[in-house]
């Protein structure tokens, strides 16, 4: 046996008493469970805060504590209300801890906390807690909702705070003064408010600049007794961000097709403070015209939950209105109807042809010597110039009109222009008009905009105005 052979056998054999194993175990090998540290069997009165925390600790086999181990509180029977957030994080000894508040039920409440996941529903990973809610020797106030809310910073919560005043004998009480005022954090709430007559008071909350915990308390001036209830609430930095769809990596805007010959993903990605990525937030989409509809329902606007990534997925189709195409920027406005801080963000897309198009850019009708001028732009390759392009356009018109004094075009006629369009694509139409005697209907005139070399029309744009005076 080779020396460097021999020597690694020797310490290989001396692992396990040295204990150097245990510190290369695998994350497999780990098999964590719960303890029940303080705060059970506890006792108080509805409608106030248990005195002692509910506190666990996560632990491995050998009773070694662990560290970041997501536990999540919930109430399994009777009323309450936590402090903070009810998934929470151990910390380096493996503890993680919650206040705990009573609501208005009198009796046995049950709370537990579990190791998360627990797919195998495994009875270690979780404890229970049993608190006994006593009834009220005196006026109290009891949380109805707008706790543990998550808003943007500079913007409203989205639900107002809402309490209930009842009496020693539980009965609500109606008229009575209850001041709203921030606590910690940065936040500003109503002037103080009188229950009405179930008893309920409310006051709507905007949060400051700052992001974190924001803890207001509502209180009952009342008889000596200062009835309180206090609201966690967290400000975060919110934004929407697209990765694909209405812009590329420079920030100029993306190319779709009109009539439904290419369809493009818009993925849009919401993130909150430290860039987490949040799930479960609404994401709308607006488009700014008919032209571009979004999903499956061919509609201008759709709203999607994002995922675990924090991302929502549109489908973005420009589609066409009859015979009619439509080419341009069009505006994409995202917003996050969940989050009022939240301005919209709007991003441009462009709309075009995968050939030739043009549309009209300008009209002009002179009422004297009726003149009018009609032009249009010719674009390619998503939105730009198509410039030197030969376009035909194609007049028709009823007889009401006769066209440069031929009195020979009185009826129904139909004319032909071959144009050049110019460095920027567009293309400028003049012609001149003269009265039919006893004309004085209606004129219609019909222009259709095509390619040259017997390419079909495929734009097509009405002009109606009264004789020949409203050209």
């Amino acid at each position: 046996m080779g020396k460097t052979n021999f020597c690694a056998l020797i310490l290989l054999c001396c692992l396990p008493a040295c204990g150097l194993l245990d510190s290369i175990r695998s994350p497999a090998e780990v098999q964590p469970r719960l303890t029940l540290v303080a705060g059970d069997g506890q006792s108080a009165e509805i409608g106030t805060s248990l005195q002692e925390n509910l506190r666990v600790q996560a632990v491995d086999q050998e009773d070694n504590p662990l560290s970041a181990a997501r536990i999540q509180f919930s109430i399994l029977q009777g009323q309450g209300s936590f402090s903070d957030s009810t998934e929470l994080e151990t910390n380096e000894t493996g503890f993680a801890e919650i206040e705990f508040t009573l609501g208005s039920e009198i009796g046995t409440v049950m709370v537990r906390a579990e190791l998360i996941p627990n797919l195998l529903d495994d009875p270690t990973r979780r404890v229970d807690f049993a608190i006994t809610a006593l009834p009220a020797t005196g006026p109290r106030l009891f949380l109805v909702g707008g706790d543990q809310q998550v808003g943007t910073i500079d913007g409203d919560l989205p639900d107002p705070l809402v309490v209930l005043a009842k009496d020693e004998s539980g009965d609500p009480v109606a008229g009575a003064t209850v001041e709203f005022s921030v606590v910690s954090g940065q936040a500003t709430v109503g002037s103080p408010v009188t229950t009405d007559s179930n008893g309920y008071a409310s006051s709507n909350a905007t949060l400051g600049a700052l992001e974190g915990t924001i803890e207001i308390e509502a209180r009952w001036f009342v008889a000596g007794e200062i009835p309180t209830y206090r609201f966690h609430e967290r400000a975060q930095s919110v934004v929407a961000r697209v990765i694909s769809g209405v812009e590329d990596g420079n920030g100029a805007p993306l190319c779709t097709y009109t009539n439904n010959l290419y369809a493009d993903l818009l993925v849009v990605q919401v993130l909150g403070e430290a860039n987490q990525k949040l799930q479960l937030a609404t994401v709308r989409v607006d488009v700014a015209n008919g032209y571009v509809v979004v999903g499956s329902d061919n509609k201008p606007f759709a709203e999607a939950s994002t995922d675990s990534n924090g991302t929502a997925t549109f489908v973005l189709r420009a589609g066409s209105v009859s015979e009619f195409a439509y080419e341009g920027l069009v505006l994409v406005s995202i917003s996050l109807p969940q989050f009022k801080g939240i301005s919209a963000e709007v991003h441009s897309l462009v709309v075009t042809q995968q050939q030739f198009v043009s549309y009209p850019v300008d009209t002009y009708v002179d009422p004297e010597s009726y003149e009018f001028s009609m032009a249009f732009q010719s674009l390619f390759e998503c939105g730009k110039p198509n410039a030197a392009q030969q376009i035909l356009v194609t007049r028709q018109s009823q007889a009401r009109c006769i066209p440069d004094n031929d009195e020979s075009k009185q009826g129904p006629w139909e004319e032909t222009y071959d144009l050049l369009t110019d460095a920027d694509g567009k293309v400028t139409l003049v012609r001149t008009f003269a009265m039919v005697d006893g004309g004085g209907g209606p004129v219609s005139q019909f222009f259709a905009v095509g390619g040259s070399g017997g390419s079909q029309p495929h734009d097509r744009f009405t002009l109606e105005r009264t004789a020949c005076k409203g050209l």
